[in-house]
């Protein structure tokens, strides 16, 4: 593989949100839970998501 496919990087970043944000709701209770995952797969889903949003937004300004 040459390149990764970036049109599947948001619905991938969805599902990290998806599938994290739940997870981490239900060890809300469980102190010996290990929630490290769960928070880097939220985190980087939120990344994923936000970045080319933002470059989205920079190329709309740019090219006005």
């Amino acid at each position: 593989m040459r390149f990764f496919p970036l049109y599947l990087v948001l619905p991938v970043a969805i599902m990290a949100l998806v599938c994290g944000l739940p997870d981490l709701w239900a060890m809300r209770g469980d102190e010996v839970a290990p929630r490290g995952r769960a928070r880097i797969g939220v985190a980087l889903g939120t990344v994923a998501i936000l970045v080319p949003l933002a470059a989205c937004l920079l190329m709309v300004q740019l090219l006005d």
